[in-house]
């Protein structure tokens, strides 16, 4: 292929005239019908237009040249145009052992090799793109964001010293990198530096342009150092969670006298209502007549919590509707529920990707259906391959469940709540009820490090993960508290010595 047909096509690509490029390079294909260069070159020209079309002409290409280490690079990229992510990752792959010093290809390798280590969670899916962070780095020096997102894998792998060499560099670089930023207030929020660490955490909304959606583009943004009360929009961000456990400072606002405004999911609704009096609920639409700002429900805490001294209403913020509460109250007794135990059960989240690293399967837990107690499931939904074992259980209850205040209504009648770290588990500590956290092993920023308390949650036990792969300790400590707390009890159930 000549440099200068090369040169026009690629600046064609370059400028995204994909038409125009591939209408060049056709042009030169009688001539070389088997010409490895040019019938890659056409199928990147292809690949964001036609990508299966593009992939039938990289494949023609490695038929010609299987060492071309150019066609791996572009048929990765096509495979990540098809959303098939791992076989991307294996072409990438291939391709760096044909040309190490590609270094385009070794940096699209280690961005898709991240994004597939989250979607799956796996302990070698993180180490294997690591390493590809690691070679890619010692030879390119340059790139901030390559720093910031080896620092990230380092922190699910819990090295947080290395990640925090990471975010420096990336910093060193380039200063006014948000990810970075925000990657250096979660480490700090870790350790327990609120001070600092909200400061840096606040640079999120820059590094995810989708959390804008939360906001309304004709309300201003509060301007923090200025406390004159005002009616004050807060709008939840990210997931029910976040936005359970933040909303603690709504009273906060109504103590300095803010007119609050509460923007959340409909799913949210009734139980705010309950916890918050006075405070106007909304779940879409137009904000109501009058509001002067807005903040996210996760920005509050820098406002309010510069230290871990400062966190308020840890003993509980959260009510279930009265009327709620004393109907779950009537239909537990009326079903026959007694004097046993009545604990509330979470053992899966219905979110994915990050979810690899908190959710556990029903299998893990069946131990605890030995001990004399009624467990009650508080997800709304029973993952469908774990359907039919549930249903065999016969202390396990589950009852439909359509928002946050009817489960905050059977929360309230549980004697604890046992829950992964999901919604739920803010919701059971947020209204003060004893729950036992099971944390994955790159736990939370929330829940700090080593902890098995949280200054968040005066009723929280948290009962930490201490490998990657293997849940056996928490699963251990797990069945010692029960069998302490279930003596009372014991009886037939041969794990009540």
């Amino acid at each position: 292929m000549h440099d200068e047909l090369w040169q026009q096509s690629s600046s064609l690509i370059n400028n995204q005239q994909y038409e125009q490029a591939l209408m060049l390079l056709e042009a030169a294909l009688p001539e070389n019908p088997n010409d490895a260069e040019l019938l890659t070159m056409m199928a990147l020209a292809c690949a964001f237009v036609r990508p299966e079309s593009a992939l039938i002409l990289v494949k023609r290409s490695l038929a010609q040249d299987g060492s071309y280490g150019q066609s791996y690079y572009v048929q990765g990229v096509i495979l990540e145009e098809l959303a098939r992510l791992e076989e991307a990752v294996v072409s990438y792959e291939t391709g760096c052992r044909f040309a190490p010093t590609h270094l385009a290809m070794l940096e699209k390798l280690c961005i898709a090799s991240f994004q597939m280590a989250k979607q799956s969670g796996s302990l070698q899916d993180f180490l294997r793109s690591l390493a590809w962070y690691d070679r890619y780095l010692a030879q390119d020096q340059s790139k901030a964001r390559a720093y910031q997102n080896r620092a990230m894998i380092y922190q699910v792998l819990k090295r947080y010293a290395e990640a925090r060499a990471d975010v420096e560099t990336a910093l060193s670089i380039e200063p006014d990198l948000s990810g970075a930023l925000a990657s250096k207030g979660i480490l700090l929020l870790r350790e327990g530096d609120y001070r600092q660490g909200w400061q840096y955490y606040a640079h999120r909304a820059a590094a995810m342009p989708e959390l804008e959606r939360y906001q309304d583009a004709a309300v201003p943004l509060w301007n923090r150092d200025v406390r004159r009360p005002c009616r004050l929009m807060v709008y939840e961000e990210q997931g029910w969670g976040d936005t359970l456990h933040f909303s603690r400072y709504i009273p906060l606002l109504q103590a300095y006298g803010f007119d609050v405004v509460f923007k959340c999911d409909a799913c949210l609704e009734d139980l705010f209502r309950a916890s918050y009096p006075g405070v106007h609920i909304f779940t879409d639409g137009l904000p109501p007549a009058g509001v002067e700002a807005q903040i996210s429900v996760m920005d509050l805490p820098q406002v309010f919590t510069p230290t871990l001294n400062d966190i308020p209403y840890p003993q509980g913020y959260l009510h279930a509707p009265p009327d709620i509460r004393t109907a779950w109250q009537h239909k537990l007794s009326a079903d026959g529920f007694g004097s046993r135990p009545k604990i509330g059960l979470v053992w899966t989240s219905a979110r994915a990707n990050i979810e690899h690293q908190r959710n556990v399967a029903l299998s893990d837990i069946a131990f605890l259906f030995d001990y004399p107690a009624d467990f009650f499931c508080l997800q709304q939904v029973i993952p469908t391959e774990e359907q039919s074992a549930a249903a065999a259980v016969a202390n396990l209850h589950h009852y439909p469940l359509h928002s946050f205040a009817e489960t905050a209504g059977l929360t309230a009648q549980m004697d604890w709540v046992i829950s992964v770290d999901t919604s739920v588990a803010h919701l059971a500590a947020g209204m003060g009820k004893e729950t036992w956290i099971l944390l994955g092993y790159h736990a939370d920023f929330r829940w700090l490090l080593d902890r098995h308390d949280s200054p968040w949650y005066s009723a929280a036990r948290l009962f930490r993960k201490q490998t990657f792969d293997d849940w056996s300790s928490v699963w251990r400590e797990l069945a010692q508290e029960m069998a302490r707390k279930c003596l009372p009890y014991r009886g037939k159930y041969s794990r009540i010595k």
